[in-house]
């Protein structure tokens, strides 16, 4: 498995990217990500998801996005 880095590093190597990390760091109560493994990556969300769900069973992963998200998008 990959080295645990921060959120910050994941911005870094995967800009405006989607990106599924296990092994995270989190606050259990804001659920806000500070860093984790880095599973899979892709500009992609579909193609992401697609691509990782075998290897993600059964694990806790989050599904986040490295970018802005601009003005009149939403995501779900």
């Amino acid at each position: 498995m990959s080295e645990k880095i921060t959120w910050n590093q994941i911005r870094q190597r995967y800009p405006d990217e989607w990106v599924i990390l296990v092994d995270l760091d989190a606050d259990e109560e804001t659920n806000e990500v500070f860093g984790g493994v880095v599973l899979g990556h892709d500009p992609s969300e579909k193609k992401l998801i697609k691509d990782t769900k075998d290897a993600a069973a059964g694990t806790s992963a989050a599904i986040l996005f490295t970018g802005e998200i601009g003005k009149g998008s939403f995501l779900f």
